[in-house]
């Protein structure tokens, strides 16, 4: 009798254990999303995905969109390759949270907390150089994640952006992208570079090899130095001849469970900004349009994309370990 009672208290314990969990992260999801909602109001909604919850589309997008296609990539010193997006509310969708496809809504964005230059896992080779969104809950080894896609499956090309290496250091990326439909042919012979590490409060993204790809194509690239703004950034094609590189990245802070929605900190690690300053989300400064040169940035009322080829369907849900076997 004695042994039933303490079975039923060990599993009533469990029970209360795994409640308080369950609470935990709903609370942490809740506050991570309703962090961005007010920045991203003007450009998408929220709906409610069955396997991810609450997830945002991007409103004007059309039918064949995919993330990171309308931008370019930068290489800098302070974080290895940084995705610079053309789209409005590209400095939060890009790095933080993760991009998934859901059966029912397409492509569609998880929110996060952790910023870093871009979250996709990379595949280099044969000529050309891939991309496609990291899984919603990727395997850090330590400080370091190496990646967990083959690069020849379906789950990790049909998801993909190719271009030739050629292009990859181009100013508009999205004029230089494979058609979709020849995916698994560009995937054929890369193999998974992806390689981000974890130093310090910063994440660097070293995936694709600069010394190799300048041997390869013969351009010549130079580290962009990286300026840390106070507000988010004017989109449009970034200059050619960028000089610096200028990115907002808040520092999202985890308020008590009793707070409805948490500050905007503007102080990156590093930064030398007013430590004291923190900004409402439904207050954000004027753009910085800086990055853009002379080329002036599309109309911020929504976002219209060239029609690329749809990807091939499917859930991303449950990705763990090595996918695409």
């Amino acid at each position: 009798m004695r042994l039933r009672r303490v079975s039923q208290q060990w599993m009533a314990a469990v029970v209360l254990a795994a409640g308080l969990l369950f609470l935990l992260s709903t609370a942490r999801a809740q506050t991570t999303i309703t962090y961005f909602d007010e920045p991203l109001a003007p450009y998408g909604y929220w709906v409610e995905d069955p396997y991810y919850g609450r997830v945002w589309r991007p409103r004007d997008a059309s039918e064949d969109w995919r993330p990171y296609t309308y931008g370019r990539w930068v290489y800098t010193s302070e974080y290895g390759w940084i995705w610079v997006s053309e789209e409005p509310w590209g400095w939060v969708v890009y790095h933080y949270g993760r991009w998934v496809w859901s059966n029912r809504y397409g492509w569609v964005w998880v929110a996060g907390d952790d910023w870093a230059p871009a979250w996709v896992e990379w595949c280099y080779g044969g000529g050309y150089v891939g991309w496609a969104p990291m899984p919603p809950d990727p395997y850090w080894q330590g400080a370091y994640y190496y990646g967990s896609y083959e690069c020849t499956s379906p789950a990790y090309y049909s998801r993909a952006v190719f271009v030739s290496q050629a292009y990859f250091a181009s100013a508009r990326i999205s004029a230089y992208v494979v058609t979709p439909s020849q995916n698994a042919v560009a995937a054929r012979a890369t193999v998974n570079v992806t390689n981000y590490s974890r130093v310090g409060a910063g994440i660097l993204n070293r995936s694709i090899d600069v010394a190799k790809l300048q041997v390869a194509t013969g351009v010549t690239i130079r580290p962009v130095r990286v300026v840390h703004a106070n507000g988010p950034i004017a989109p449009g094609v970034a200059s050619p001849t960028l000089q610096e590189l200028r990115i907002f990245r808040p520092l999202v802070t985890r308020p008590s469970l009793q707070s409805a929605r948490p500050p905007l900190n503007l102080d990156p690690p590093g930064s030398t900004f007013d430590s004291s300053r923190t900004l409402d989300a439904g207050a954000l400064p004027p753009l910085d349009r800086t990055n853009l040169g002379d080329n002036s940035p599309p109309s911020l009322g929504g976002v219209s994309s060239p029609a690329l080829s749809n990807p091939i369907g499917g859930s991303l849900g449950g990705l763990r370990g090595r996918l695409g076997r």
